[in-house]
C-alpha cells in the first residue's frame, strides 16, 4: 500500500443473527476481528493506523413468507444450492421472532480501516 493509502476490508459481523444463521446452515464462520488483532500486533501496529468499525443493519418483516425469502437470499452462496425452504422457515420461526409479531434479521458489517502513514 502506498504511503498515505487507505485499505478497507468489509465483512459481515460474525456475531449478528445473519451470520449465526449462516453458521447453522453451512458451518462457515468469518471473523474479521482476528485479522484486526493480527494486524495490530507489534510487527504491524506501529506502521499503520488500524480501526475496526461496526456498521449496524437489520431487516424487519411482519410477514413470515417474505422473511423466509429474505433469509434464503442471505443464505445463498455462489455455486451452492440454497437450503430447503421448510428448513429456513423453521429457523426463522425459532430464531428471528422479534417479540412483537414480526421478525428481525440483523446483518451488520465490520469495516477494517488500515491507513498507511503519509511518510
Amino acid at each position: 500500500m502506498a504511503p498515505g493509502g487507505l485499505r478497507l476490508v468489509l465483512l459481515q459481523d460474525p456475531d449478528d443473527s445473519r451470520m449465526r444463521m449462516v453458521r447453522h446452515f453451512t458451518g462457515l464462520r468469518f471473523v474479521l476481528r482476528e485479522l484486526a488483532a493480527q494486524l495490530t500486533a507489534p510487527a504491524h501496529g506501529p506502521n499503520d493506523d488500524i480501526v475496526l468499525d461496526v456498521v449496524p443493519a437489520r431487516y424487519r418483516g411482519r410477514d413470515l413468507e417474505e422473511t423466509v425469502t429474505v433469509a434464503t437470499f442471505h443464505l445463498t452462496l455462489p455455486g451452492e444450492p440454497p437450503p430447503a425452504r421448510h428448513a429456513v422457515k423453521a429457523y426463522v420461526q425459532g430464531h428471528l421472532r422479534d417479540g412483537d409479531g414480526g421478525y428481525v434479521l440483523r446483518h451488520g458489517q465490520l469495516v477494517l480501516r488500515i491507513q498507511r502513514p503519509a511518510s
